[in-house]
């Protein structure tokens, strides 16, 4: 007979087994010759970005509450003898908006108009953060810009992947959301059971 315990047991199980299809078997990728460092700088909205930049060697890149508009540099390094092409992802979904220039050309940005302030439609990738697709040519190195906006503080993560790792990690979300969403569904079926079967 299903009791309790035992379906909070079961549920902890799935849950466990979840979160090993989503942390395991991530694809590894060493000697990659595309490199980068990034940068930040945080201004008011109406200043101008200056070069005395501050690098972030773990490439999570704390944007103070102080701030309405914080600016982000990314340097770019491809060693090898062929182009690649890399997603760069901001991984974050409380950005209100995101301007991404190439260079330092801040007169025409490639992409604008991104974030929670504006339609999803914006997103150059169709995925809940921002993230956009570069490619890099050979022996080569490429400045980009970011401007982004937000309402408070908070932690911004930026990765670079190829395309193929990219799938593979957000697969992998959607195999731990649907999981989840399962045993949430489990729940309430099973208490809708309990509860018809007492009245």
């Amino acid at each position: 007979m299903l009791t309790t315990k035992n379906l909070n047991v079961t549920l902890l199980i799935c849950f466990m087994c979840s979160s090993i299809v989503v942390f395991w078997g991530h694809p590894a990728h060493a000697n990659d010759p595309v490199q980068f460092n990034s940068y930040t700088w945080q201004a008011f909205p109406d200043e101008e970005p200056s070069w005395a930049w501050r690098s972030q060697k773990n490439h999570v890149h704390p944007l103070n509450a102080r701030f309405e508009t914080s600016w982000i540099k990314i340097v770019i390094s491809n060693t090898a003898d062929v182009s690649h092409t890399r997603i760069l992802e901001l991984a974050t979904n409380k950005l209100t908006r995101v301007d991404f220039f190439i260079g330092d050309n801040l007169q025409a940005p490639v992409h604008q108009a991104i974030g929670l302030n504006f339609p999803a439609a914006n997103n150059p990738i169709s995925y809940r953060n921002p993230s956009f697709t570069l490619t890099i040519a050979a022996h080569s190195t490429q400045t980009y810009l970011i401007n982004v906006g937000h309402d408070f503080a908070l932690p911004l993560p930026i990765t670079l992947t190829n395309q193929s790792t990219f799938i593979f990690s957000k697969n992998r979300e959607m195999i731990f959301f649907g999981m989840l969403y399962g045993i949430l569904l489990l729940l309430i079926i099973y208490n809708l059971f309990i509860y018809l079967s007492i009245h």
